[in-house]
């Protein structure tokens, strides 16, 4: 590493090295944390067994927070202004499962552009439907789980009815009875019609552009290779 590169250039440039173990981790940590909260496994050796592999994983992303925290300590102000939100999510429980998509960005199979920032935005908004669902269910059951007339009583309930709530399809069988359970419902309502739009909007465009492409492909099928030709003009090129 250069010598002379500032605190934050040291902290992205050990970021590069560890993006795809935390991102991995992340993803296993959420997986371990809705097994454990909604009760999925009920032998004693896997529960414990889950909840290790949760902490180890926490662990390894606290770690590499604190680690790019150190590499940067002679400039805090930039570093916290930076990857504040990350160290908003790692303290709340609930919003730790968006650390996978700050993580996500950072892969370096998704930094090109063109057609790789479309599919990474397309990758992007899959995943923070999946989590945006999760967080709203889990707020509304715990209003819920204690409220007289509940219906939504478990997390595998919730996540049903988050999902049936997003998608317009309301079965009706799950439905919240307290105010908050009902204003956080109204909001993912309306947060399904504008995450459903964008997602098809988006399907759409890279579908357009793969039909263009395909379609220029067959009305010039030589405009590819007339470029490194043997009729090519000589002399140094331009980057």
């Amino acid at each position: 590493m250069n010598d002379s590169a500032s605190p934050i250039q040291r902290a992205q440039h050990f970021e590069h090295f560890t993006t795809w173990p935390v991102f991995l981790a992340s993803i296993l940590f959420f997986a371990a944390t809705v097994a454990l909260v909604s009760g999925s496994f009920h032998d004693r050796d896997l529960v414990n067994a889950t909840r290790l592999t949760a902490i180890a994983c926490y662990g390894l992303v606290l770690i590499d927070f604190l680690i790019r925290a150190m590499l940067a300590r002679k400039d805090p102000r930039a570093f916290f202004h930076r990857y504040r939100f990350e160290m908003v999510c790692l303290i709340l429980p609930l919003l730790r499962p968006f650390v996978i998509i700050i993580y996500l960005w950072r892969l370096p199979a998704f930094r090109r552009s063109g057609t790789t920032l479309r599919a990474r935005l397309l990758v992007t908004t899959f995943l923070f439907m999946l989590l945006f669902v999760y967080f709203v269910a889990s707020v509304v059951w715990l209003f819920e789980r204690g409220a007289d007339g509940a219906n939504i009583v478990n997390l595998d309930d919730a996540i049903w009815w988050g999902f049936t709530t997003l998608t317009t399809v309301g079965y009706g069988e799950y439905y919240p009875v307290t105010i908050p359970g009902r204003v956080l419902a109204v909001g993912l309502m309306l947060a399904g019609i504008a995450i459903v739009g964008t997602t098809t909007a988006l399907v759409v465009s890279v579908l357009g552009e793969q039909l263009a492409l395909r379609k220029d492909a067959l009305i010039h099928p030589d405009a590819t290779g007339s470029q490194h030709g043997s009729d090519a003009p000589s002399g140094p090129t331009t980057q």
